[in-house]
């Protein structure tokens, strides 16, 4: 955003621009209206007309299949810890796609390959490449399918390993098996947990091993009522599939929330006494404590993403912010103890009543292992993405997989909503360190509450609108142009505003 101008000539704080006049849309906007942040697009590549496998990247619309390359893209070829098989056509463009889905599929956890639970995409190319009728045009319908399309690592290997698949049955047959142990996987998984029936093992259908209509089948397990939990002993642990028949599954309400915590109405939602501020989404649900600690044989966090490290006064906040295209803030978690990979994910289920489709964290790939391991109806429901800002920084032993530009329906999407709002948060720094923990809550929201009130003057505003900012704040924190949004307006996820 701009700075203030070094003259006196906008009217100070609370007094109408233009003499006592109310500002129009037009005046303030001139022609240009309200600049937006560029969406993302995924990279153009150029198509090589002398590349041998054109033919094939024109039928499954993969362009690395038309990548000629050169002689640095040879010898990359070469160099590969995993090439492809002797025989096996590619190009430099295609091989590395390949081994982009084996990684994805040896280091990250089975759900990356079914957002939402929907294994439809997997069990499409799965009935293709062991159909007695294969033929490169069936495999073409299958990798041009929405549901195959949106996970570009699966579509991509398929199209990239087109050429081998359409001459080898036995890469077929290989492929096909691989895509079988994915499911089986989730079936083990959902045994493991007790949230369905054992897989049958004397079938290989993939509809049935991937959960049929993907709705639980529920369990034997006995289920513990709401305050039988909350009044249990705070050593005593719960298992994670007691806590989801408990308060994942039923219909969850604030009142019932209430009750069972024995709370007067409105309580909850006492942001002083709490640190929570969240309008509108009051507590659904509690967090209970889980069985284990967090270690490496469960969901202690293996990536080298640094967390945020509780600082010498707080731990600072921890901001939800919606990714719309004039974000606003849900809720704020004022922390007392240092940043942790679970808090994200419980801020979603103890809030909202129904799943979001994804979340976006700045280390959403150890808060999947969090969600494995102790919340899994959660795992399997909210598909979870690191952002562009961290997933291209910091993020080492994490595969494409966890990064948005790995899906089509996260293009366009701003998956770094919270940090442009915790922007302006980390240059009060040197004042709300000295604030007291009332002061430094009430400061906190009153700054996010300010600045959704912002998002919604953007979201409404028409030629119609009278505007009746302060001409100076209008200008440095309402209505942004263009040039200001492309030269640093934009702030890359959820790191804590520390205080």
């Amino acid at each position: 955003m701009g700075g203030a101008p070094a003259n006196d000539g906008w009217p100070s704080d609370g007094e109408l621009s233009d003499n006592g006049a109310v500002t129009t849309y037009e005046q303030a906007m001139g022609d240009d209206g309200i600049g937006v942040g560029p969406a993302y697009e995924p990279p153009a590549r150029e198509w090589d007309d002398a590349a041998p496998l054109r033919f094939l990247a024109e039928q499954f619309s993969e362009p690395a299949l038309a990548d000629l390359g050169d002689d640095a893209s040879a010898e990359r070829i070469h160099k590969l810890v995993l090439p492809l098989r002797v025989g096996s056509p590619c190009t430099a463009a295609s091989a590395l796609k390949v081994l982009e889905f084996v990684r994805a599929v040896v280091v990250d956890p089975f759900t990356v390959w079914a957002p939402g639970d929907d294994w439809s995409a997997v069990n499409a190319v799965f009935d293709c490449v062991l159909s007695k009728d294969f033929t490169v045009a069936t495999l073409s319908d299958v990798v041009a399918r929405a549901d195959v399309s949106e996970l570009r690592i699966l579509r991509g290997a398929v199209a990239c390993l087109a050429p081998t698949l359409c001459r080898s049955e036995e890469l077929r047959r290989v492929f096909g098996e691989l895509l079988l142990c994915l499911v089986e996987t989730r079936g083990d998984y959902m045994e493991y947990v007790d949230d369905a029936p054992p897989a049958d093992s004397d079938t290989d259908s993939m509809q049935s091993r991937s959960g049929g209509s993907g709705h639980d089948d529920g369990s034997d397990e006995k289920v513990v009522t709401k305050e039988a939990m909350v009044l249990a002993h705070p050593d005593q642990p719960f298992t994670a599939q007691q806590y989801t028949n408990t308060w994942v599954l039923p219909e969850a309400t604030a009142a019932a929330y209430a009750t069972a915590h024995g709370l007067p109405v409105g309580a909850a939602e006492d942001f002083l006494r709490t640190g929570f501020w969240a309008p509108g989404l009051p507590p659904l649900r509690s967090i209970p404590g889980f069985v284990g600690a967090s270690t490496a044989q469960t969901d202690f966090p293996n990536c080298r993403h640094e967390m945020g490290k509780q600082k010498a006064h707080t731990g600072g906040t921890l901001g939800a912010i919606c990714s719309c295209e004039h974000p606003t803030c849900l809720g704020v978690v004022v922390l007392d103890k240092s940043e942790s990979q679970r808090m994200s994910i419980e801020f979603v289920v103890q809030r909202f009543l129904t799943l979001p489709d994804v979340s976006i964290y700045d280390f959403a790939c150890a808060t999947l292992t969090t969600a494995l391991v102790r919340l899994p109806h959660v795992a399997k429901k909210v598909s979870l993405r690191v952002d562009r800002f961290h997933w291209r920084k910091s993020h080492t032993l994490c595969s494409k997989a966890m990064s948005p530009d790995s899906f089509v329906s996260m293009d366009g999407t701003n998956t770094s909503s919270s940090e442009e709002r915790n922007a302006l948060s980390r240059r009060q720094q040197h004042h709300v360190r000295q604030m007291k923990q009332d002061a430094f809550i009430i400061f906190t929201v009153y700054q996010q509450a300010v600045s959704n009130v912002v998002a919604m003057y953007r979201d409404n505003i028409t030629k119609e609108t009278t505007i009746k900012w302060p001409e100076w704040y209008r200008r440095m924190h309402a209505d942004i142009d263009k040039e200001d949004i492309k030269n640093g307006c934009l702030y890359p996820l959820l790191l804590p505003c520390s205080a």
